[in-house]
């Protein structure tokens, strides 16, 4: 168990008063990696740095927060298969649930740790439905230039967390708001690419590397904030 104490500040909302999961899910994340491993830093297999690559993640929040808002997450964690280890956050009723798998990372390159291992079929088949479903016609799509000091982490891939600074650009110039529930990573890419967004025919959003290749999905429901 991993506990993260939280008091809602100005690093945590959206300019509209929302949770600003861009924040939030770098603080569930760092809590993810703190369960799985006391000393991150120090974990490495085969003399190479093991990093983490997130697969998917599911958010139900169903509390509205405000500035001063104070409670703890609690953290727990449980491997899945061979390859993927999972961490549910729970927090009041809410929860945030974050799926992973080991990586190195060799110039700018995402390479897994293992591939000989078992998989959990339900999950992977899940993620490759939603893979081969971003390839559908995206409209109304934006293009956005990534800066690599700000969006890239240490290990020189996009960050997880960042993926949504793009997303919500991509809302703000579309002048709508989606309360983005899961989130399907597919994909990385090289530092200082642009990345493309657009919204699919069922309501989803969709980030492409700069070869137009979808690299995440965004799920959730709009909401109208008129």
């Amino acid at each position: 168990m991993h506990y993260t104490d939280i008091t809602i500040g100005m690093p945590h909302l959206l300019a509209n008063g929302k949770l600003n999961l861009n924040h939030f899910v770098k603080i569930t994340g760092d809590a993810h990696w703190r369960v799985q491993n006391k000393t991150p830093s120090e974990l490495y297999v085969d003399s190479k740095r093991v990093y983490n690559s997130f697969l998917y993640t599911d958010i139900n929040i169903q509390q509205h927060y405000r500035e001063d808002d104070k409670f703890i997450i609690e953290t727990t964690g449980e491997q899945l298969d061979d390859y993927i280890y999972c961490s549910t956050h729970k927090f009041n009723n809410d929860t945030v649930k974050m799926y992973t798998v080991g990586i190195h990372v060799e110039d700018h390159k995402v390479l897994r740790v293992d591939n000989s291992g078992t998989r959990r079929d339900i999950f992977w088949d899940k993620h490759r439905t939603e893979k081969l479903s971003a390839n559908a016609e995206s409209y109304y799509v934006r293009t956005y230039q990534t800066s690599y000091l700000v969006d890239f982490n240490s290990a020189g891939i996009l960050y997880c967390a960042n993926y949504l600074t793009f997303a919500y650009r991509y809302m703000s110039d579309l002048n709508f708001f989606k309360d983005i529930q899961e989130i399907y990573y597919l994909g990385n890419i090289k530092p200082n690419e642009k990345v493309h967004i657009g919204c699919s025919a069922n309501n989803d959003l969709i980030m492409y590397s700069e070869d137009h290749t979808p690299i995440a999905v965004f799920k959730g429901s709009n909401i109208d904030e008129s």
